[in-house]
């Protein structure tokens, strides 16, 4: 099978290869870290100045979500993200919180401090999706915390 039938195969398989595509190309990415973070951020910052720390992460979703809407911030709640393997897409899927712009996924954690293992799912998700950006928000603790990752590979 030739390179661009693989990739049409891809395509008619996995809807979110054309995202995936697209959020490859390098000035994306500097664009990306700059003005839709920032606005991601700062709604999450809002969320966590009205509701503090102590709620289910379910909380802080559905008040994200409020938050989004009314920023206009495009986004999808918890999309059934396909895993990539060696090419293939596996029958198991995974999900994120949210997925911004179609291209930054989101992770959202209510912990009284932030947990590798949330940095871990993030960059997961990054690595057998392709997408080039993620962010691990964490609400529980007094002071809003995040981290902003990169996708460094790419496995498809």
């Amino acid at each position: 099978m030739t390179q661009n039938a693989e990739t049409k195969d891809e395509a008619a398989t996995d809807p979110l290869a054309k995202l995936r595509e697209q959020s490859q190309e390098p000035s994306y990415l500097s664009k990306l870290r700059d003005q839709r973070t920032h606005a991601i951020l700062g709604s999450a910052t809002r969320v966590h100045q009205t509701l503090g720390p102590g709620f289910s992460a379910a909380v802080y979703r559905e008040a994200l979500a409020i938050e989004f809407e009314g920023q206009a911030i495009p986004f999808i709640a918890e999309p059934e993200l396909p895993i990539r393997y060696r090419g293939r897409t596996l029958g198991a899927t995974h999900r994120a919180a949210f997925l911004c712009h179609q291209r930054i996924l989101l992770e959202v954690k209510a912990e009284a401090r932030t947990q590798a293992s949330a940095e871990s799912h993030v960059l997961n998700y990054l690595k057998s999706t392709g997408f080039p950006l993620g962010l691990a928000l964490n609400f529980g603790a007094d002071r809003f915390e995040y981290r902003l990752l990169i996708n460094a590979t790419d496995s498809r």
